[in-house]
């Protein structure tokens, strides 16, 4: 039996057969997808960790052989405990663009954007697809 926190989510059944997935702006294709249930709303990390408890769930990420938890880990020590964020202007070091390349979806343009204009040098003019 789940806890109420998450039986209490509202599920949506979503039919779905063949769908288009991608924009207009990269190739997109055409895929076939199972029915499934899906929350309605967010799912908060406490609802998750209650999921986990009851169910025993391990996330394909956990599993995986080449996932490596770092004791004390957080935003502010990427690293470990002994790591820091001091000193770095990105999460990944201080170049924006290391060997060329965008490690995240950034908003480029003036910011605040008194004209809001966002020139898309990363591929991207609003949300990126999750990888």
């Amino acid at each position: 039996m789940l806890p109420q926190t998450v039986q209490s989510c509202a599920k949506l059944y979503l039919r779905c057969a063949f769908r288009r997935i991608g924009n207009k702006d990269i190739l997109a294709v055409r895929v076939h997808l199972d029915p499934f249930y899906m929350d309605a709303h967010e799912v908060s990390n406490r609802h998750f960790q209650s999921f986990i408890n009851a169910t025993g769930y391990v996330t394909e990420v956990a599993a995986a052989p080449w996932w490596m938890p770092v004791r004390g880990a957080d935003c502010r020590h990427p690293e470990g405990l002994d790591s820091s964020i001091t000193n770095r202007l990105y999460p990944w070091g201080n170049k924006l663009n290391p060997k060329g390349q965008h490690y995240a979806n950034l908003w480029q343009g003036e910011f605040p954007p008194h004209n809001p204009h966002n020139s898309g040098e990363d591929g991207y003019t609003k949300t990126s697809p999750v990888m």
